[in-house]
């Protein structure tokens, strides 16, 4: 090879590198843009469940605004309180097993794509066989319409009747769940090492914001 095809390989090389770049910058600013549609319609949803004293308090956690999180991949999540269900655990049966981890989550990769994760309420007396729920692949802020989110906020609520211990589903949330079920085994098959492990820090976030003081 001639020292003018290394320099032409070098310099497209660096072309490509210097995209690559500029796409994973642009794809990490636009988090801010999505991030403020998202924080605003889940505060909407707070606040509406409020006023009408929907089962148990709802949140929103960002973890611009948490100082604890600020090492932690970009995220936002809405999420429930913690309830007792009513009954003692086996082990200590002068305490009230407590339901709780229900959340929606929106994470950014260190990519700057974004992807859409769902937990479910679990006690220490029952959960659902699933750890989670992968509601989208990863993809850049700008695909998350306001509409689209509005659709995971749907879903949510159908998994939060699927996994409650007083959730009453109806057959469209049966649907929804159903049909997620389907379709998060055929995404976990490809998920990769990385989207995985993304979910699961995640979770460890959900555990410590989930009971609010």
């Amino acid at each position: 090879m001639s020292v003018l095809s290394i320099k032409q390989l070098l310099k497209n090389e660096k072309n490509k590198f210097d995209a690559g770049a500029k796409e994973v910058l642009s794809k990490r600013q636009s988090w801010e843009s999505f991030a403020d549609l998202t924080v605003s319609l889940f505060n909407t949803v707070v606040d509406e469940g409020n006023k009408i004293q929907l089962f148990d308090y709802l949140y929103v956690s960002d973890s611009r605004k948490d100082n604890q999180t600020n090492k932690m991949p970009n995220f936002i999540m809405l999420y429930w309180g913690e309830h007792p269900v009513g009954t003692s655990t086996l082990e200590l049966n002068s305490q009230l097993a407590v339901e709780g981890s229900c959340t929606l989550t929106f994470s950014q990769s260190v990519f700057g794509d974004v992807i859409c994760i769902m937990y479910p309420f679990k006690s220490e007396l029952h959960k659902r066989n699933e750890e989670f729920f992968l509601l989208s692949s990863p993809h850049q802020p700008e695909w998350y319409t306001e509409k689209r989110i509005l659709g995971f906020i749907k879903y949510f609520f159908s998994y939060s009747q699927t996994s409650s211990f007083i959730g009453k589903p109806d057959i469209i949330d049966r649907f929804r769940v159903g049909k997620l079920v389907i379709a998060d085994k055929l995404k976990k098959a490809n998920l990769s090492k990385a989207i995985g492990s993304l979910a699961k820090s995640i979770l460890s976030v959900v555990k410590k914001l989930n009971a609010p003081a």
